[in-house]
């Protein structure tokens, strides 16, 4: 239960949360993009804006509507004149001063690799791989997503 913002949502903040070098999210505003169709549910596309403790701000856009042709996930990050270009998990671009992007390509999402890592830190009974205290603040922003969709507040962290 929880519908996408809860089972689907949670991974791009984490995403977020990662990227920002675990930095806790302090308030988080949502609102629901209407589509206009009967046989949308217009929580299912949704703008949310998230600011985290050290200044950054994640936008986070869970389209349900849009063109299939496109890349189904990406992710856009902006710092120091740079940016970071992901689409589906699997292509990287970086983008600089030059103008020309270098291009990577992974081969997979990096399932395999979070299952191993999980398990090698039950074995070496070392640190999970992604801190609690990350995995508690992404539970509560996605429950704080959906209390701003039904207030249209701005909810914050203390």
């Amino acid at each position: 239960g929880g519908g996408r913002i809860i089972g689907e949502v949670c991974h791009f903040i984490d995403t977020a949360t990662y990227l920002t070098g675990d930095s806790l999210p302090q308030s988080v505003f949502a609102k629901s993009i209407s589509s206009g169709r009967a046989d949308s549910v217009d929580r299912d596309s949704v703008s949310i804006t998230i600011e985290y403790s050290d200044g950054s701000v994640a936008t986070i856009l869970y389209i349900a509507v849009g063109s299939k042709s496109l890349p189904k996930e990406e992710i856009q990050v902006f710092s120091n004149g740079r940016t970071a270009i992901l689409k589906n998990f699997v292509e990287l671009e970086l983008w600089s001063g030059s103008g020309k992007p270098k291009m990577e390509k992974g081969a997979g999402k990096g399932h395999a690799e979070e299952v191993r890592a999980f398990l090698q830190s039950l074995k070496s009974q070392g640190e999970a791989p992604i801190p609690f205290d990350s995995m508690c603040a992404t539970t509560l922003v996605t429950f704080a997503i959906r209390e701003s969709l039904a207030t249209g507040e701005v909810i914050k962290f203390s």
